[in-house]
């Protein structure tokens, strides 16, 4: 059975989705998994190449059911710390994680927590920090409200050792849900969303999912990073192709690397930002 992306057709009153239900329920379906079932490669590659051969601390905000936890946490120099508010998703990370742990596939450290906001800040006091925070397949994009996912941002940067960085992928908004940004015109001008957000929805047989998406230009993506106390970080395509067609086959994977190399990045399906905090100047 496919998930749909819709254009949200309720009689929608400037509520936003329960994301946490919405994930919940998405994930108990199955859906979630089949579309996504492995790390992106490319990203991979990337965040093993930020760590660097000697590893180290890594918080994945939004982890879901642990794609990319999972697979760092088979290396043995890396300490992953996995958060998510969906307990379903966080209830399938624990179950393949006491999968693998037995047979020696998880040497490395893994931690995982589930709960809000609220919850992250209070296991992270007098945490020695990371050294690195990754926000992985569009996670910042389902925060709404500009000034929270800055919030959030600026609150996740204080967690960073000397010297860590900020790993972000965000939705394009020139290449996703062009009939649900259309869709959501007339909420924008009313003010009732924000420009570059959606409400949409996948449907799981005849059970609608509401969803939330705020989508990216790379000048916008730029412009919260800065707001948020890091330095301007060059931009990078997380694919080109679609993320459950780069799933779906190597030969998938080999053309959007191909496609990587000559495609510029506002023309991107996904787009990477590697951040560090602009430095404060001695006194």
């Amino acid at each position: 059975m496919r998930t749909l992306a819709q254009p949200y057709t309720g009689s929608f009153d400037g509520t936003l989705p329960n994301m946490r239900r919405s994930y919940d329920r998405y994930f108990a379906t199955g859906l979630y998994g089949s579309r996504y079932p492995v790390p992106n490669p490319h990203l991979l590659k990337v965040i093993l190449r930020e760590l660097g051969p000697a590893g180290g601390r890594i918080l994945d905000f939004g982890c879901g059911s642990g794609r990319y936890a999972l697979a760092l946490a088979r290396h043995r120099q890396i300490e992953v710390l996995a958060y998510d508010i969906s307990a379903v998703a966080t209830q399938e990370l624990r179950r393949h994680a006491e999968e693998m742990a037995p047979a020696g596939l998880l040497p490395g450290k893994l931690e995982i927590l589930c709960g809000g906001f609220e919850d992250l800040e209070r296991r992270l006091e007098g945490d020695p920090g990371f050294d690195l925070v990754a926000l992985l397949f569009g996670v910042l994009g389902h925060i709404p409200k500009r000034e929270r996912r800055v919030a959030v941002l600026r609150s996740l940067r204080l967690r960073l050792r000397p010297g860590g960085r900020l790993l972000v992928t965000v939705p394009n908004r020139v290449r996703r849900f062009q009939a649900e940004q259309r869709a959501c015109v007339d909420l924008v001008r009313r003010g009732v969303l924000e420009p570059g957000d959606i409400q949409y929805q996948r449907h799981s047989g005849n059970e609608p999912i509401d969803l939330f998406y705020h989508l990216y230009s790379p000048a916008e993506f730029r412009a919260e990073l800065a707001d948020a106390g890091f330095a301007a970080p060059s931009l990078q395509s997380e694919s080109v192709l679609s993320e459950s067609a780069v799933l779906a086959s190597p030969a998938y994977a080999w053309l959007d690397a191909a496609l990587r190399r000559v495609t510029p990045v506002s023309l991107a399906y996904g787009m990477v930002a590697v951040a560090q905090p602009v430095a404060v100047p001695a006194t």
